[in-house]
């Protein structure tokens, strides 16, 4: 997700892109993004087979919510609006629904 986001950033800032928003901890000033994308993950995205969760959440993948976050408080940098970050979420989770889909086995 955070390729995709940087995907319109100067060439040369890419990987710096990238890498802040999957590693740094930013403070959380924009909280209605945040809430959107989170909401946006739980609505779309597959539920775990592993783990009686709802929506894309489980103790795995909470631990990357700091990126929704790092989305969220980079917008300015990405060029993006909330709508657009949330477009984004749609898109992977639609992407990885139909991957686990193609991955199972119907006997």
């Amino acid at each position: 997700m955070a390729a995709a986001a940087c995907a319109d950033v100067n060439p040369e800032r890419l990987i710096q892109c990238q890498k802040k928003i999957l590693k740094e901890r930013m403070e959380m000033t924009q909280m209605d993004c945040h809430h959107e994308l989170a909401h946006a993950v739980h609505e779309k995205c597959p539920a775990s087979e592993y783990h009686n969760s709802a929506g894309g959440w489980n103790g795995f993948n909470m631990k990357f919510a700091r990126v929704l976050l790092n989305l969220c408080e980079s917008q300015g940098v990405l060029g993006k609006s909330t709508t657009q970050l949330v477009d984004l979420v749609h898109e992977r989770c639609a992407k990885a629904a139909l991957g686990r889909a193609e991955t199972q086995i119907v006997v």
